[in-house]
Parts: C-alpha cells; structure tokens; sequence
C-alpha cells in the first residue's frame, strides 16, 4: 500500500477547519470539513476524527453497526461540545475509508460533501453521493451536473456530523483489487477540479506522492478560497486477497 495525505489552509481562509487521519497500518482513512465560525469548525472536524479511528482501533471487525455507532458517538459529542462552547451550528462532513488488511473488501462511512473516489482499470468512479443542496436538484433532473459544478449554492450542506442531535449515515462495502487507487477529499479539491481532471492526474504513470502534490497544486492554482484536504490510497497485491 502507497499512500499520499496532506491538508492545506489555501489561499484565503485565516484557519484550516480541515482534518486528515491517515493510518496505512489500520487501514483506517478519514478526511473531515468543519464549520461553524471562529474555531468551531476546527474542533468539530477534529472530534470526529479522533472519535471515528478509535471506534475502528478498537474494533477491528467492524460491521456495519459498529460503524454507524461510531458515526453517532462522533455527532452526539460535537453536539453537546457545540453546547458546552456556545458555538452556533458547529459541525463537520466526514468521509471514512476502512481497509483491514488482506480484504478484498473495503467499508465506508460517509457523512456532508467530502468524497471517496475510487480508480480501477483506469476509470474513475465517485463511491459517494453528497449531501448537499445542489445534489438534490441534480437528483430532480433540475440542474445538470455541470451546472451543479458551478452553483452559487454548491457549498450547502443537507447533512453533517453535530448540527443536529442525531445523524443519518450512509454505509457502503466495495471490492478492493490490486491497482485500485482511492482518493478521499474535501470539497476544497472536488470544487475546483472537474471530474475528468481528478481522473487524468489520477491515472498518470506517477507515484502517488506526485499525483497528490499535482491535485493540491492545481486546486490552489484556481483560487484555492477553501481549506483542501485529500489522501490517496494505491492497492498493491499483498493488501489483497487472491
């Protein structure tokens, strides 16, 4: 396994709300986008980092309630600190990636409008849908995709971790084969690169460490108004079963 991670203030936000978890030994990945103003949005995205790989530490055969324990331990806790502290709607999205060794299955948590990708056979497919304002007008056949790359609204979200005192989660397994490449991203990144950019740079004859330094590159190159967060993954054979 080959991995990238790396988490960035960008060119004009004074804070990084932004938090990374990054874990090849565990197999455990995280990229999580707070909110909230002043520094809420900084402790919500760390919260659900920390609570999200402690419940996969200490459960490594994990299924799918576990997982979506997990997911409500880490809303209740920025709910109630969001209380405690004062700070209005403080919140997080948070996108989780579990890979136990020698699977050749991979599990998913996903909350908000960060994302996962994955790359296989050199095809770049999105394994999770957003939660977002813009996503559900796609859904209604109202804006197209690419009018939704573009909205003036794209940056709302319809679900996130500690805004609410309960949390729906969408839980997802995929197959894992050697050459799959996964990438995890806040919407830093996807807001600024098309999805057919995301795809070429991801299936160049690079290292990993070179396509996640292009990717971040070229999302600050367009403006980088957001924090940017991403983590890259590169299956080799040995993480696999035969």
């Amino acid at each position: 396994m080959e991995t990238y991670f790396c988490t960035d203030r960008g060119k004009i936000r004074e804070r990084n709300e932004d938090a990374v978890y990054c874990n090849a030994t565990e197999g455990i990945f995280i990229v999580a986008d707070g909110m909230g103003g002043h520094a809420g949005g900084e402790i919500a995205s760390q919260i659900a980092i920390r609570v999200l790989s402690q419940q996969l530490i200490e459960n490594p055969l994990l299924d799918d309630k576990m997982m979506s324990d997990g997911f409500a331990l880490a809303n209740r806790t920025i709910f109630e600190t969001s209380e405690e502290k004062g700070y209005s709607l403080m919140g997080t999205t948070a996108s989780l990636l579990f890979l136990p060794s020698g699977d050749s299955e991979a599990k998913i948590g996903h909350v908000g409008d960060s994302r996962i990708y994955r790359i296989r056979n050199n095809e770049l497919n999105r394994l999770t849908k957003d939660h977002s304002y813009v996503e559900e007008l796609v859904d209604a056949g109202k804006i197209t995709r690419e009018e939704a790359f573009t909205h003036p609204n794209r940056n709302i979200i319809t679900r996130a971790l500690g805004t609410h005192d309960t949390v729906e989660t969408d839980l997802l397994q995929v197959s894992v084969q050697e050459g799959d490449i996964f990438l995890l991203c806040s919407d830093g990144l996807s807001g600024k690169l098309q999805h057919e950019e995301i795809e070429s740079i991801l299936t160049e004859s690079e290292t990993v460490n070179w396509k996640g330094s292009r990717l971040l590159e070229l999302a600050l190159d367009r403006g980088g108004e957001d924090n940017i967060s991403l983590i890259l993954i590169e299956i080799t054979g040995t993480e696999v079963k035969a």
